[in-house]
């Protein structure tokens, strides 16, 4: 979080700046599955994209995947996953993307 993961030779980067994850703890019994947004940033070759991703897109909003002309950004999956013991400990957090080139 909030750290930029970058590919020099490609000229682009990720931050990540905030990880909501509302899934239902694995120790817990929920109604609902529960949802998944992720905030940050994407630049590429100095361009800055907000970048902002849901495994819920008609509940949250935010698309599970983000494109530029050159990339595709998808959310798999923050880690770890919640239970009663590590709620609310943002440094802990992170999250799974796959980063594509996209054919031109």
């Amino acid at each position: 979080m909030n750290e930029a993961l970058e590919n020099c030779p490609e000229n682009i980067s990720i931050t990540i700046s905030e990880i909501q994850d509302s899934r239902c703890p694995s120790d817990g019994n929920c109604i609902w599955a529960g949802m998944i947004m992720v905030d940050g940033e994407l630049r590429v070759d100095g361009t800055v994209y907000d970048l902002q991703l849901s495994n819920i897109p008609q509940a949250s909003g935010f698309q599970e995947e983000f494109s530029t002309s050159e990339y595709t950004i998808k959310l798999i999956d923050p880690i770890p996953f919640p239970n009663f013991s590590n709620l609310g400990k943002a440094a802990d957090k992170r999250v799974i993307l796959i980063v594509s080139k996209r054919s031109t």
